[in-house]
């Protein structure tokens, strides 16, 4: 029974919750017979049962089968082979096996029977870990295979897969694949639950490394039905996630940015586990020939160059598809933005050519797609989410003065409206104000004691969040045309960490915020700032209500799943026909391309420490001969 838990449905990042949604999404509002093997105590049956479906649960274990059958419909206590034997006849909508294929001897021999236990059309839905995590090719790297009590080298395990092999076994099995969900968490996180005992130098080694994006993924979450037996031909299973399908090749400016990993890597990860094909994400300074050989769609991120336009024409002539990611207003800064406008005045005319070269546009925003309209005639809206977290920001009775009020931004942002307010709650109650970024700036220059801390990755600006309580979000924005085509990622954030907000009654969050239920909108008035934070600071509940009915706002409206969605469907809007990409070949680049591209290289690098790093790693870990062939690579 050490795999008892308890389901917190609002964990998206979690495998019993990707089951038991994947499972009411086959039900669409029906009553299901299921069948769990490797029920437990029936924690997850019980859940289940709860939205009215009938539940059979298979246990070899006596004492949790015991457990089990105070909830479940019917128990077996033995295995799902002896199982199948004793009720020949039985039949279900869905056999869930949750972490048990890894611990049999022949799972696709279970698999391969299950299809004379399912109704028509019936599925079945299993969770199965991921032995290519990059925290067990850390423990490679250092010599070791070492079993642990649970995770993912649980010292029962039998089998072991990858996400490529998981989609082979079913495949093997007669199974068709419908999704593959995973469950990601770092390496830190697996070396702490399965006390694996990693050295951070073989973690980051490891994950430097890694060539496919399938390195955090701990868990998968599938879900398969037979496949007809006249049709089926496991290398021609095109909705097989384990089957290459479209590539994808993004060429961004900086490939480890946060930006990056919004907008294109996170959401596009999650494309490959729904709906196949593979993504390669490339500096722009460092991409070879045979990445644009290789790549059936190429994005360009944001802001653009002479030599980018060069390439996008170049791609154009092979006949492959081009897609602009654009999630700002960038031709039309305002006034304190100003010292970005000699980069825009300088790359402008660049921007709008890629616009109007592009097959496609993903903007983050309605507003940004209208303001762009007259580049492109296919704009597509590929919008921001916030991922949940398996641990966020509490709300308890405390005092006054312990109430903190956090303001963040990653770039100049007015806030002048906010300033005296803030000096009146502050005089008034002592609140703590936490300022992240630009802002804390101008409050401490504004005479107001501010916390100041550094911007920091998207990933750990979220676990700052969610490691503070009894916290209020601050989100000041002007009405300025730039800013109402922002999305609302930064009220996204707040809200999955546990934190209510107030947010300036403007575009993009006044599409987004149901005032005084999913937070409060403030007009950018003293008097109307003031009276929204004294609201929050004086009433646990009120602020209690407000980030409970926020988090389930985002996790319903804004997940990472509608942001693939909607670059699946910009991807079928292409209409790239992949069994004709051998007569794509790309053209070699001319002389005064390659020297550009070298020139701008060495410029991005001269100046960056972490470049000198990575070069020094490259010679202690290859010597010359292999640093000289990575320079060689650009």
């Amino acid at each position: 029974m050490k795999y008892q838990a308890k389901i917190v449905l609002e964990n998206k990042n979690n495998s019993h919750t990707l089951a038991f949604d994947r499972i009411q999404q086959i039900s669409n509002g029906r009553k299901l017979d299921i069948l769990e093997v490797g029920c437990s105590t029936g924690y997850f049956g019980e859940a289940l049962i709860a939205h009215k479906h009938q539940v059979w649960g298979v246990e070899p274990n006596a004492i949790a089968a015991e457990q089990a059958r105070k909830l479940l419909a019917y128990v077996h206590t033995g295995y799902i082979e002896d199982f199948f034997e004793n009720h020949n006849h039985a039949r279900f909508d869905v056999i869930v096996f949750g972490d048990v294929l890894e611990h049999l001897v022949d799972p696709a021999q279970v698999l391969a029977n299950c299809k004379n236990h399912l109704k028509s059309d019936g599925r079945v839905v299993a969770s199965i870990p991921n032995v290519a995590h990059i925290a067990i090719r850390a423990m490679l790297l250092e010599g070791r295979w070492d079993y642990s009590d649970l995770g993912i080298l649980d010292r029962t395990h039998l089998k072991f897969f990858t996400c490529t092999s998981l989609i082979k076994l079913f495949a093997d099995a007669g199974y068709e694949v419908k999704s593959i969900d995973p469950v990601r968490i770092s390496a830190e996180q697996v070396d702490e639950l399965c006390k694996l005992n990693l050295s951070r130098e073989s973690i980051a080694t490891a994950a430097r490394f890694a060539k496919d994006t399938h390195g955090y993924d701990f868990q998968y979450v599938v879900t398969a039905k037979p496949a007809a037996a006249d049709i089926y031909n496991a290398a021609e299973n095109t909705e097989n996630p384990g089957v290459e399908g479209l590539r994808i090749v993004c060429l961004v400016h900086a490939a480890e940015s946060s930006l990056v990993d919004i907008r294109l890597r996170n959401p596009l990860n999650r494309w490959t586990t729904q709906q196949g094909g593979s993504v390669r994400i490339v500096s722009i300074f460092e991409h070879t020939m045979h990445d644009l050989d290789w790549g059936d769609v190429f994005i360009f991120q944001r802001d653009s160059s002479e030599y980018a336009i060069s390439v996008i024409r170049q791609l154009k002539a092979a006949g492959k598809k081009v897609v602009f990611e654009i999630d700002d207003l960038l031709l039309k800064l305002p006034p304190f933005l100003a010292h970005h406008q000699p980069a825009i005045k300088k790359n402008g005319q660049f921007i709008i050519a890629a616009l109007r070269a592009a097959d496609a546009v993903s903007v983050s925003t309605p507003e940004l797609a209208e303001q762009i309209a007259s580049y492109n005639k296919k704009i597509v809206i590929t919008p921001n989410y916030s991922e949940s977290l398996a641990v966020t920001s509490r709300q308890f009775d405390a005092k006054p003065e312990k109430i903190k009020l956090i303001v963040a931004s990653s770039d100049k942002v007015l806030i002048e409206f906010i300033v005296e307010p803030l000096r009146q709650i502050q005089e008034e109650f002592g609140t703590e104000i936490i300022g992240i970024g630009p802002p804390s700036k101008t409050l401490t220059d504004c005479g107001i004691s501010t916390r100041h801390v550094e911007n920091m990755p998207h990933k750990e600006f979220k676990a700052f969040l969610a490691s503070l309580d009894n916290t209020i979000g601050i989100i000041p924005l002007d009405a300025s045309l730039f800013s109402s085509c922002k999305s609302a990622v930064k009220y996204f954030d707040y809200a999955t960490a546990g934190i209510p907000v107030i947010c300036s009654n403007v575009l993009p969050y006044k599409a987004h915020l149901q005032s005084e239920v999913t937070g409060i909108l403030a007009e950018n008035t003293t008097q109307d700032w003031y009276q929204a934070i004294k609201k929050l600071i004086l009433s646990t509940e009120r602020r209690s209500v407000i980030a409970a009915n926020a988090k389930h706002y985002v996790q319903q409206n804004c997940n990472l799943d509608a942001s693939a969605g909607a670059w699946q469907e910009l991807i079928e809007s292409l209409s790239v026909d992949i069994e004709k990409r051998h007569l794509k070949k790309i053209s070699p680049l001319s002389n005064r391309w390659q020297f550009l591209k070298s020139v701008k290289w060495v410029a991005r690098h001269l100046f960056r420490f972490a470049s000198y790093v990575k070069a020094y790693s490259t010679y202690k870990n290859h010597g010359l001969s292999g640093l000289v062939r990575r320079l060689k690579r650009v």
